[in-house]
């Protein structure tokens, strides 16, 4: 076959037939011929071949002069640029790829991350979103380590200069309602690095999406991708289904699926196994006006624990006021055999807690409890 044969499918014209897969209900036409692919008249032109070098079109035919608009129609079919359809979709892109180097599927700080990355060495990447950012998601709560992928990034001067209250510390309490003294991370470690932050994942995952597409990475957010494509065992691309609504096919030697809980490819090739560690389920909400501590400690990350020890509260502050607070147990105690609602359980779990109700005291719920699992 011919590695470089270009086919018309559809309304796209001048397709490579030799990287797009076949798919059913496809309309594929011939480009390159004068009549038909089986009659082609302009094969005649082969065993002249040897007299007509590159350029011969445009030295033979551009005199005399006027006789370039008769012969240029012509030659342009025989070249076989393909139909664009004038009705077909309109859209004005800066630049579109359907042939990467790196797919990443899914925009959240692990996508956005080795999109950033790779786009900076060089390479093409093309990122699939399927929400449009910001966004709501927890996991606000960042570790005093990740100082050093954001320095990868170059994303530390945005996140000093951010309004994401500065984190020193973590404080538990037990059972019995006492407090530990606070675990401050300088004390391990005196460099800058021990103080992290604690980030509204709306603004802070936006951040670094932007900061991937500003390396380089094309980002197609509203984007949701339909499925890996596969040729045998390896991944060699994905089919989406753009924000515009229309699916396309993007082929890549290498897709990285940063899907999180969804694991897109792990489910596909059935290979995904439950982590016995992580069997646990999370209810959670935000409020305003919950109570903080002072001075550095304003910022800590307060671990409770309720009375019966079945289960245990996060306390983290936010920007403008917010706290985020969850309750994390065993699935089989916070979720299974319970008939009530996540806000009913919510609320039945804070009860057991006398530290964390003080905090709340005066404090207004901003919206009602959600319920996520694979908690640590």
């Amino acid at each position: 076959h011919d590695a470089n044969a270009l086919v018309q499918i559809g309304d796209e014209p001048s397709v490579s037939a030799d990287t797009r897969l076949i798919e059913e209900g496809m309309t594929v036409e011939a480009q390159n011929v004068f009549g038909s692919l089986e009659h082609d008249r302009a094969q005649m032109l082969d065993k002249f071949g040897k007299f007509m070098p590159v350029g011969f079109y445009y030295k033979a035919f551009f005199r005399p002069k006027g006789a370039w608009k008769l012969w240029e129609p012509i030659i342009r079919r025989m070249a076989g640029l393909g139909k664009v359809n004038t009705d077909a979709h309109h859209g004005y892109f800066d630049k579109q790829y359907l042939w990467a180097d790196v797919c990443v599927v899914g925009g959240g700080p692990a996508g956005s991350t080795v999109a950033a990355l790779v786009a900076e060495a060089g390479h093409n990447v093309q990122l699939f979103e399927r929400e449009n950012f910001p966004r709501f998601s927890i996991g606000e709560s960042l570790m005093p380590d990740t100082y050093w992928t954001f320095k990868r990034l170059g994303v530390l001067d945005k996140l000093k200069a951010s309004a994401f209250p500065r984190k020193h510390s973590v404080q538990f309490f037990g059972k019995s309602g006492r407090g530990s003294a606070p675990f401050y991370f300088s004390d391990n470690n005196p460099h800058e690095s021990s103080v992290t932050w604690q980030v509204q994942r709306g603004k802070f995952d936006l951040m670094l999406l932007d900061n991937a597409r500003d390396k380089g990475a094309e980002i197609h957010q509203g984007a949701r991708v339909l499925e890996v494509l596969f040729d045998g065992d390896r991944a060699i691309g994905v089919r989406a289904k753009l924000a515009d609504g229309q699916s396309q096919d993007f082929t890549a030697p290498i897709i990285v699926d940063a899907t999180g809980q969804s694991a897109l490819i792990g489910r596909k090739l059935k290979i995904t196994e439950p982590e016995a560690q992580l069997n646990k389920a999370s209810i959670y909400t935000h409020y305003s006006g919950g109570r903080r501590d002072e001075g550095k400690d304003e910022g800590a990350t307060l671990i409770l624990h309720t009375d019966n020890g079945d289960s245990w509260f996060w306390y983290i502050p936010l920007p403008d006021d917010i706290v985020s607070v969850g309750v994390v147990g065993a699935i089989d105690y916070l979720v299974q055999g319970r008939k009530e609602d996540a806000q009913t359980i919510f609320e039945q779990e804070l009860a057991k807690g006398a530290p964390m109700q003080e905090r709340l005291q005066h404090a207004e719920q901003l919206m009602p409890a959600k319920t996520t699992k694979d908690f640590s």
